[in-house]
């Protein structure tokens, strides 16, 4: 973090000697930033002009880059909060229902003939679209307080498991909720 004139900076662009303009070096580095890990989902990046003027570049040079950033999707500006990293948004899945949702991550991540471990008693949906895609579930005994881990581990070194499918919290029929160990 960089104290300047009373303003705390907690980031700024590595700008590197180049022919490419000066907001395309801030959006690369912002870039490379968030996708090094270094920026965080949620982050408040300081403000434009705080960033030109420490700098000693033009402020709409900020402002250019910054609104580059937001047409990517790598930031998110907030009237009278700021602007903020955005979340990865190849991480998040719109769908129009957890069954929905369902669908498109078995038939995204898995093939025929794929194994999936699951509690004993499963989701009777998540059964149908297995069945309907050819994917194999491997039920795995549980107990009151859910799947037994000893009969998972065992069973992932038997199978050739591809995936796990848990329901972690008030599980469906048994009503059943697992403890947070």
């Amino acid at each position: 973090m960089i104290n300047y004139y009373g303003n705390e900076i907690t980031w700024i662009p590595e700008l590197k000697k180049s022919n490419k303009p000066l907001y395309i070096l801030i959006t690369e580095s912002l870039e490379k930033d968030i996708e090094n890990g270094k920026l965080k989902s949620g982050f408040k990046l300081p403000p434009q002009r705080i960033i030109a003027n420490y700098l000693g570049i033009s402020h709409s040079t900020v402002t250019r880059a910054y609104t580059l950033c937001e047409e990517k999707g790598l930031i998110k500006g907030v009237i009278d909060k700021g602007t903020f990293v955005s979340s990865n948004a190849d991480n998040i899945l719109i769908t129009s229902g957890s069954q929905n949702a369902l669908s498109v991550i078995l038939a995204s991540l898995f093939t025929k003939g794929d194994r999936i471990v699951v509690d004993e008693l499963t989701y009777t949906g998540l059964k149908s679209l297995a069945k309907l895609l050819g994917i194999i579930l491997i039920p795995v005994k549980g107990d009151n307080s859910g799947i037994d881990i000893e009969e998972l581990k065992n069973t992932c070194k038997r199978e050739r498991v591809k995936g796990n499918y848990l329901i972690p919290d008030c599980h469906n029929p048994t009503t059943i909720t697992m403890p947070m160990d």
